[in-house]
């Protein structure tokens, strides 16, 4: 991960004999920047790893000893009928484009 960025480094500064202070500072900050991404990287791809570590466990945890908290699937026609009944606004919302297109013609 870290090897790019340093060989990105190298090839910058061979490119040309004479440095400018302008081009260094570039070449630095490009630099310091990829350091940064790969740092962050490196602590978010931890982050996710521990969570789907946690997710493996639980799941080998409930199918083998508690048998509780299961995934149970639910259709959408299921999920609608037990839902709970509409507002008011849920209805408005329902009509807004219905209407939008009645005055827009």
């Amino acid at each position: 991960m870290l090897l790019p960025s340093f060989l990105q480094l190298i090839s910058d500064l061979s490119k040309i004999k004479r440095y400018s202070a302008a081009y260094l500072k570039g070449v630095a900050l490009g630099f310091a920047i990829e350091q940064v991404r790969v740092a962050l990287f490196l602590a978010l791809l931890l982050h996710q790893s521990i969570i789907m570590l946690d997710a493996a466990i639980r799941t080998i945890f409930r199918l083998s000893v508690t048998r509780r908290n299961l995934l149970e699937w639910e259709t959408a026609a299921q999920a609608e009928m037990n839902a709970a009944p509409r507002s008011l606004v849920d209805r408005y919302l329902d009509w807004i484009p219905l209407a939008a297109f009645a005055i827009g013609g």
